[in-house]
């Protein structure tokens, strides 16, 4: 199932693939759901084209208790472009449910110009919360999903996004760890990604870190994570109520620390959902 997935980009091989879907399938994309055989291979279609001829350089499998996650490299020699596709597969080893996929393209048009591209996206419902917690509750956490039993770091990691605990970066990254933006094809550093943090969650009015779905590869030490930073971002004079769909991939050194991360974040489906004239800067 998973060879099929990276088949499908590099080979084109519908065949494969289309032989896990079932009736009810559906395939999360750029904020848009395709039902059935005729939308999803519309979608197929349409990301391929977005990615031109592509070889694979990189699968990241992290499997789940009721769903994996797979992390797809592509690179585009012919362009010299470096693609990432990040996917959530719910399946019952025969067949897929659903698929979440969050796609980091890099294409020589700007995001704006790269909307254009994209399916109108689904409709938005989003829950009004609350900054200040009842004093008898907390956060959600990593371990409050998978157990507690030495996954404390997993923790330690995520707090550093969910309550701006900028000190995290010197404790918990090991200093010379790899990170790979979303929007960026080089290598950065841990400094980069402290300096994208912050440049992200001060471009809004208020922000909240929510997670949403984890897989755990005890063995490894590699999580992988769906999750959303919600804020209020000031849009040419006018505040807009967003949300940013994020993938995470975070490999983990035997102390705890983290070694290599990739964050993924399809810019242009999020420009294009919220009608954004001014791009958020990362």
């Amino acid at each position: 199932m998973h060879k099929a997935l990276s088949n499908l980009y590099t080979l084109g091989d519908f065949d494969t693939l289309r032989e896990y879907l079932l009736h009810s399938s559906r395939w999360l994309q750029h904020n848009f759901t395709a039902f059935g055989y005729a939308q999803i291979e519309k979608q197929w279609l349409e990301t391929i084209e977005l990615l031109g001829d592509v070889s694979l350089t990189t699968k990241t499998l992290v499997p789940g208790e009721h769903f994996d996650a797979l992390l797809l490299i592509f690179s585009n020699k012919e362009k010299n472009q470096t693609h990432r596709l990040g996917l959530i597969l719910e399946h019952n080893e025969t067949h897929i449910k659903q698929v979440h996929c969050i796609a980091d393209i890099d294409n020589d048009n700007t995001a704006f110009s790269l909307t254009e591209k994209l399916p109108d996206a689904d409709p938005l419902h989003i829950n009004q919360f609350d900054h200040q917690l009842h004093p008898c509750t907390s956060h959600a956490k990593p371990t409050d999903l998978l157990g507690a039993n030495g996954k404390e770091h997993l923790d330690n990691w995520w707090h550093l996004w969910q309550a701006n605990q900028l000190a995290s970066f010197t404790t918990c990254y090991e200093s010379n760890a790899k990170i790979t933006l979303a929007g960026k094809s080089e290598k950065l550093s841990v400094s980069d990604l402290r300096h994208f943090k912050i440049k992200l969650v001060n471009q809004f009015k208020r922000s909240y870190a929510q997670l949403e779905r984890l897989c755990f590869d005890e063995k490894r030490n590699v999580l992988a994570c769906t999750w959303q930073l919600d804020g209020d971002y000031v849009d040419a004079k006018t505040a807009k109520r967003v949300r940013i769909n994020i993938m995470s991939f975070v490999q983990f050194s035997q102390h705890g620390q983290v070694a290599e991360e990739c964050i993924l974040i399809d810019w242009a489906a999020l420009e294009k959902r919220f009608a954004l004239e001014k791009a958020i800067e990362f």
